[in-house]
C-alpha cells in the first residue's frame, strides 16, 4: 500500500484499500493520475466504453494512502505482457 505522493502524472493507479472513513470506491479502478493541488488529488477515470471521462478529485488528507500501480487483470489469465494498450 502507497501513498498517492510517489506516482507521477500520467501513470495509472487504483485503490487498494479504503479510505481513512472506510470508503472503498475506486478500488480495482483503472485511474490515471493527474497530480496534486490545492490539497486535492486529481485523476482521470478510465472506462472502457467511454475512453477518459474528464478530471475528477479527491480530498488528499482522506485519500493519500492505500494506492498502487493498476495491473491490467487480464494478465492473470496467462503470463501475458501490457504494450501499451495490447496485451501480448
Amino acid at each position: 500500500m502507497s501513498s498517492i505522493h510517489k506516482f507521477k502524472q500520467g501513470e495509472v493507479i487504483t485503490r487498494v484499500s479504503p479510505s481513512k472513513r472506510g470508503d472503498r470506491s475506486y478500488m480495482g479502478e483503472k485511474l490515471i493520475f493527474i497530480g496534486i493541488t490545492n490539497n486535492q488529488i486529481y485523476y482521470e477515470k478510465f472506462d472502457s466504453i467511454s475512453a477518459l471521462n474528464g478530471i475528477r478529485n479527491l480530498a488528499l488528507d482522506q485519500w493519500d494512502e492505500g494506492w498502487e500501480l493498476y495491473v491490467e487483470p487480464l494478465t492473470l489469465l496467462k503470463k501475458l505482457t501490457l504494450v501499451g494498450d495490447a496485451i501480448i
